[in-house]
Formats: C-alpha cells, sequence, structure tokens
C-alpha cells in the first residue's frame, strides 16, 4: 500500500483539493493497528478508496502539465495602416510613447562602480590631501566646492528604488566634464558609468547650476548696481556712463552636421558677467537669432530708453557698454572712431576704450574658456543641451571668482594674457554681428552719444589729478 502514492510528486492544488491523502502516510500493517489497538476489518474500505486517489492524482498531473504550455497560435501577418486623417493626428500626437523594459539595468562592467569608479577611489583623496589635483578637476578649492554643493544638493538628491549616484558624484562629473572638455566616452569608462548615464547626469546638473546660481549671480542689475558698474569704469579707466564691456565668442556645435552658436556677453571690471545671450546662426543669411532679450536690446531691435542709472552730474547724457570696431554703433553700444585720421581727443577716447576692453570682457573670456574648455573645444550634442552647458559654465565662472581667490590670480592674468586662451576659431565674424543694422537714425544718435562722451573723457583728463595739484601746490627750493 506505501507503494501507491509518491508524495515528493504532488502538487500544491493536489494537496489542496486532497487534503485526506495525508492519512495514507501512516503504514497499513497488522503490527501498527496492534499497536493502536484497531481491527483489520475498520480499514478494509481503503484498499478500494486508494486506486481511486491514485487514479484522480494522475489526472490531476496531467491538467497541470497542460496549462504550462499555451496552445501556439499561429502569428498574423501585419498589414499597414491607412495614414492617420488630419483630424485625428492632432490627438494621437497627444499619447506618450511606451517606456521601454530594461532587460539589463547595469552592465556587469559598472556593477562595482562604488568602490572602483573614478570618484570612488579618488575624490575622497584629492578631497582631503591634494587640493591641487582636485582644483585640476573641478577649477574650484575643496572648501568653495563644499560651498557650491550646499547650494545644489537639494535637488542633485534622487530617490530611486536602486542605489542613486550621489549628489556628490554628480557634481563632481559635471565639473570635470566642464573645465576638461573630455568626452562622454572616456567620463563613461573612468567613473564606471553609461555613456547615457553620463550625459543625463551632466544635462540635469547644468540644469539645477544655472536655476540655482542665476537669480543671484546673472540676474538684471539694479539701480544701485548698475551705479557700482558705472563708477568702477570710471574710476579704473577713465570711461564715462559705462555699463560694462561687450564681446562675443563663437561656439561649434557637432550634431547632425556641424553648427555654430554665439555667446554675447557683457562683464564688469572685474571679469564678472552681468549679462549674457546665447544665439543661433542662420548661415545662408548671416543672421544670429538671439535667445534672451540682451541680444536684441543691445542691437536695437528691442529698444529699451536708458539701461542705466539716472546720472546726477549730466542728466541729458545716457549710458551705454563698450565694444570692439567689430560690432556696430547703437544707442546702447558704443566703439572707436575709425581710423586712420583721428584728433587728438578722439585718440585718447580710442585708447581708454582699448585699454578698458583689454583689461575686462578680454582677459574674461580668456578665464572663462581656459579654465572651462568645453566651450574651445567642438561641443558633440545638440543646440538645447550646449546652451545649458555654456550657461552653467558661465555662471559657474562668476561663482569661483567671488569666492575663490586662487580661481584667477595675477600669474594666471598674465599666463593667459600671452598664450591666446581663445582658438582663433571662436571669433565671430563682422557680418553676424552687424546684420541689420543700418538704420542710419539709430545711427547718427550713437554718434552723439558717443561724441559727447568723448568730451567727457577729454575734458577729464586735461583736469589736473589730485596728486599733479599736489605737487603743484609744493614749493620747490
Amino acid at each position: 500500500m506505501r507503494h501507491l502514492l509518491n508524495f515528493s510528486n504532488l502538487s500544491s492544488t493536489a494537496l489542496l483539493r486532497l487534503p485526506t491523502l495525508l492519512s495514507l502516510h501512516i503504514r497499513l500493517n497488522r503490527h501498527f493497528l496492534y499497536s493502536i489497538n484497531m481491527d483489520i476489518n475498520d480499514v478494509k474500505w481503503l484498499q478500494k478508496v486508494v486506486p481511486l486517489l491514485y487514479n484522480a492524482l494522475e489526472q490531476l498531473k496531467k491538467m497541470e502539465e497542460t496549462k504550462k504550455e499555451p496552445p501556439r497560435r499561429r502569428k498574423r501577418r501585419a498589414t499597414p495602416s491607412p495614414p492617420p486623417s488630419p483630424e485625428r493626428r492632432p490627438e494621437e500626437s497627444q499619447k506618450t510613447e511606451p517606456q521601454i523594459n530594461r532587460t539589463i539595468w547595469v552592465k556587469e562592467e559598472y556593477l562595482y562602480r562604488d568602490r572602483e569608479g573614478f570618484f570612488a577611489t579618488t575624490f575622497e583623496n584629492l578631497y582631503e590631501n591634494n587640493h591641487e589635483e582636485f582644483k585640476a578637476h573641478t577649477r574650484m578649492t575643496p572648501r568653495v566646492f563644499d560651498m557650491l554643493f550646499d547650494l545644489v544638493a537639494e535637488r542633485l538628491t534622487k530617490n530611486s528604488i536602486r542605489t542613486p549616484i550621489s549628489p556628490e558624484c554628480r557634481l563632481f562629473l559635471t565639473l570635470r566634464y566642464l573645465a576638461s572638455g573630455e568626452s562622454t566616452g572616456c567620463l563613461a569608462k573612468s567613473f564606471k558609468m553609461g555613456p547615457s548615464t553620463v550625459r543625463a547626469i551632466v544635462r540635469e546638473t547644468c540644469d539645477v547650476l544655472w536655476t540655482t546660481l542665476s537669480p543671484t549671480l546673472m540676474a538684471q542689475p539694479k539701480e544701485e548696481e548698475l551705479r557700482a558698474i558705472v563708477r568702477g569704469y570710471q574710476d579704473k579707466f577713465q570711461v564715462p556712463h559705462c555699463l560694462g564691456a561687450v564681446d562675443a565668442k563663437r561656439l561649434e556645435i557637432s550634431f547632425k552636421g556641424k553648427e555654430n552658436l554665439v555667446l554675447l556677453a557683457a562683464c564688469d571690471k572685474n571679469m564678472i558677467f552681468i549679462r549674457i545671450d546665447i544665439g543661433s546662426v542662420f548661415t545662408p543669411a548671416c543672421r544670429v537669432d538671439w535667445h534672451y532679450e540682451f541680444g536684441a536690446q543691445l542691437f536695437g531691435e528691442q529698444q529699451p530708453e536708458d539701461m542705466g542709472p539716472a546720472s546726477l552730474e549730466s542728466p541729458d547724457l545716457g549710458h551705454a557698454f563698450i565694444a570692439s570696431s567689430a560690432f556696430p554703433l547703437g544707442n546702447q553700444l558704443i566703439t572707436p572712431y575709425p581710423t586712420p585720421t583721428l584728433e587728438d581727443d578722439q585718440l585718447l577716447y580710442n585708447q581708454n576704450l582699448a585699454i578698458a576692453l583689454e583689461d575686462t570682457i578680454d582677459k574674461a573670456f580668456r578665464v572663462l574658456m581656459s579654465r572651462w574648455r568645453v566651450l574651445s573645444e567642438t561641443i558633440y550634442c545638440s543646440k538645447v543641451i550646449a546652451e545649458k552647458l555654456v550657461r552653467a559654465a558661465v555662471v559657474v565662472h562668476n561663482f569661483a571668482k567671488r569666492h575663490d581667490d586662487t580661481y584667477c590670480p595675477h600669474s594666471f592674468l598674465d599666463t593667459v594674457t600671452t598664450v591666446r586662451a581663445c582658438p582663433s576659431s571662436t571669433d565671430v565674424p563682422t557680418d553676424w554681428l552687424r546684420y541689420g543694422t543700418k538704420d542710419q537714425q539709430r545711427i547718427n544718435s550713437a554718434s552723439e552719444l558717443r561724441d559727447t562722451i568723448k568730451d567727457v573723457m577729454s575734458k577729464e583728463s586735461s583736469e589736473p589729478s589730485i596728486f599733479e595739484a599736489l605737487l603743484d601746490s609744493l614749493e620747490w627750493n
């Protein structure tokens, strides 16, 4: 009787449906029955029941096997659907793309990122023991890095079922990418991440940097701030009523073909950028389409009355930015007098203007493009992502310039002055900047403003300085 059933092959379904089979484990022999004082006639009915139960179990097993193997269905041949009607196309555009179910979340070579990746093996050592090397990767000291991290940590923190990449690693990776201009493929191998993960981290972190820092470091200057800028150019370069120095650089992008972006920026006397704009270049017409209001205001497309503070000394004299002769003359943009025939006051004006441009915006761009080399190399991404990289580099430059004394020391300024930090490929063609700026009335108004500023500059230079007045007052024996 004990060989009739094999309970090791029973399924859970069979056991649930036939709970009475548990009693069959009892050894039906005379010795067992005598031990419990039972008569053999009391269990003879089992001889008829057990074969029936055995047959029932065999049928249950066959039923389970048929459930595991579903019947094969013949695949239908896909037939091309007719094109959607115009009425239904807007509805279909609202549908979201289905999510891709990944078969592998992390490749095998990236599983040990937290132990073998560049951040895990190098960051702490550089942070604690090698500040120079740390600065080579991030362009800032550990103290300034901590200041920046405290501002963006909350927005860089990710919540996920899987172990997320730490916000410190995200910031460190992005700063290294901006500073070195290294390809995302090389960074992926170094940090033990996928290239798509590196690109996503850089894109998201650049967004966070701009969103967090721009309200304080790149906001529209208020009246007191504008007064400080005007006073700085007046005291340092003898250029009155100057709102800042302006220049532009061309950035090359490679994404489904080569394209160009133009970075237009203005800075104060301390090489801190106060306004920027980014433009897309339309090659056939050599026209730049500015993405923000600064470019449109500067070139006269959206002309405000006066972008500067009210002048107490000369209420009729407006304010303007200064730029090189590559830029067009405008109500908010004054340039040098054209050569070669110039009078003495015009030569003085050009000289002061050249010194101011060289010591401010020229050096600012050299420092920016030498510290953040991603701007001096070809950027392999779309225009939208490239714009995020440019904005992040500019705002981090301002942050480091304000809080880190070692970011731009005098020795570094001498280096970027003697060595060409900005490649010649970054120079913007004059046709791009002068497109559509042939309004004669606006040019005449700007010429009058330039002449007025030239007269003020000449008058101030003719007056004796405090040092000269002190020398004249001394009586020499």
